[in-house]
């Protein structure tokens, strides 16, 4: 217990915030959030498996879950901290705008309403036209809107990082061969996830308000110019940036950054016309930089799920002889996993242990009094699938075994034959979306996992069912997984 109080210890204590900058409390503060979760996850495991720890371990517990709330919620003001600096540092060169509206003011009245200077800033919105043309708060909403292009652009940077973690947490979570790391990897995966999905809530607001913002105030420059073709560019590009969000909605990781890349592609695009249209030579080509920019980032990055493992030692039928089992090699208890499904076969019901030569020497053994009234149930083998254990019952037949019965265990629950476990649990069906039609390698993958499937189709959903079975239908889903990525699967029940 000494080592858990010296975690708790050191993933608690206090350090100096104020010292350092906002990147920096961002870096330490979400090193300080996995630290506790690291911790949390161990001492949970502790209290599950030992009830002598738990009087210590639980007010522990609770202190350190407050204590990670308490750094989520700095860790969530560092990260506004660090966007609002992010922000500010676009106003670099505001003074600059400033003095030049003055200058427009006493030197170009007398300027055509319509006329385009040239201008050597690399910033767009710091041309004279803008200040000569706009009123002071529609100006002033043209400035906020690129005040917050730096910010947009350094959350949809943070994707690739966040990115990057959870494909290795993702590799750690399939490698590990213990429930308990499992879960710690779990822990910490989900923890960077929620990441994400802050950045989303945070890119959309940024994006939404420079976007729209801009977009609003350059078509209200071009309709008092009277320039049709520039409105006529602004609304083909509009369309096209939500029509190619609309085809990509719910297919990536990030609907956030898959808009914010879109919609962003099409305002430079437009900016670089406008950009020709008022001669701004060094904003073209600043934009075109960060047109190319945005050409390179991709946001088409596949969604990351973890599928809850099983640890669950499949084991097929085996003749080991009847002296395989003795005093000093067992028959072992039945083996109950609180999670995944397994079909055994029960080849007897004893008042008393029998003879292992009764047996006929089969292996995998293993034997319960749990579920008959004190009866020994005797079952072996361990299958992941129903169609194993009925070839399982056929091998046995010939062996002479009278009535072996399949039992199903399904996340730790009991079902003595598969028509208890079907009335209890129902059906199940596999949907299937994200792709237009079903080719030949995909039915043949139907055909071969659900044998008596039929396949429907309601809307843009394939539906293939009904398996008898949660783990048969988790056979087909990883199939498709394999034929094509980009495969939407989901596994509901029937009643």
């Amino acid at each position: 217990m000494r080592r858990f109080t010296l975690l708790i210890a050191f993933s608690l204590c206090l350090f100096s915030l104020h010292a350092q900058n906002s990147a920096e409390r961002v870096r330490l503060l979400g090193a300080k959030c996995d630290s506790i979760g690291k911790v949390l996850v161990e001492m949970r495991y502790k209290y599950a498996q030992s009830e002598a720890l738990r009087g210590e371990l639980a007010p522990q517990i609770i202190k350190a879950e407050a204590e990670l709330r308490r750094y989520k919620s700095l860790y969530d003001m560092a990260v506004l901290d660090l966007s609002k600096e992010e922000g500010a540092a676009t106003l670099k060169g505001l003074s600059e705008v400033q003095r030049a509206a003055k200058d427009i003011t006493a030197t170009d009245q007398t300027e055509p309403s319509n006329s385009v200077q040239p201008n050597t800033k690399k910033n767009l919105v710091l041309n004279p036209f803008f200040t000569s043309k706009l009123s002071r708060e529609e100006y002033k909403t043209l400035q906020e809107a690129q005040q917050l292009e730096g910010v947009a652009n350094n959350l949809a940077s943070s994707y690739a990082t966040l990115y990057s973690e959870l494909l290795s947490l993702h590799r750690n979570y399939m490698e590990v061969d213990l429930p308990r790391k499992a879960d710690s990897v779990a822990v910490l995966f989900n923890l960077e996830l929620g990441k994400i999905r802050e950045l989303d809530e945070q890119l959309s607001k940024a994006l939404s308000a420079l976007y729209f913002n801009k977009s609003y105030i350059y078509d209200l420059l071009m309709e008092r110019e009277g320039n049709n073709t520039m409105l006529n560019l602004s609304a083909s590009l509009s369309a096209t940036a939500e029509r190619e969000i609309e085809k990509n909605s719910n297919i990536y990781i990030s609907d956030a950054l898959m808009a914010y890349n879109l919609r962003k592609r099409r305002l430079v695009e437009y900016e670089l016309k406008l950009a020709e249209l008022l001669s701004a030579g060094k904003a073209h080509d600043s934009l075109k930089v960060v047109s190319n920019a945005l050409k390179q980032r991709d946001y088409r990055l596949s969604p990351i799920t973890l599928q809850r493992r099983n640890f669950i030692e499949y084991e097929p039928i085996a003749i080991k002889g009847t002296t395989f089992y003795n005093s000093k090699n067992p028959i072992p208890r039945t083996k109950v996993y609180d999670y995944g499904t397994v079909y055994r076969i029960r080849i007897g019901l004893f008042r008393n242990r029998p003879n292992i030569s009764a047996l006929r020497g089969v292996a995998p053994l293993s034997y319960t009094d749990a579920y008959n009234k004190g009866l020994y149930a005797y079952f072996v083998g361990g299958f992941r699938t129903e169609q194993e254990a009925a070839e399982g019952v056929a091998y046995l037949q010939k062996l002479g075994f009278k009535e072996p019965i399949i039992a199903v265990w399904v996340d730790g629950a009991y079902y003595p034959t598969l028509d208890a476990m079907q009335k209890q649990l129902g059906q199940y069906n596999v949907e299937i979306s994200g792709i237009e039609s079903l080719d030949d390698e995909i039915k043949a993958k139907i055909a071969l996992r659900g044998t008596d499937c039929t396949i429907s189709r309601v809307g843009s959903t394939f539906i293939v069912g009904p398996f008898n079975s949660k783990s048969d239908a988790e056979l087909l889903v990883s199939d498709l997984k394999a034929l094509n990525s980009d495969i939407t699967t989901a596994i509901t029940q029937k009643r």
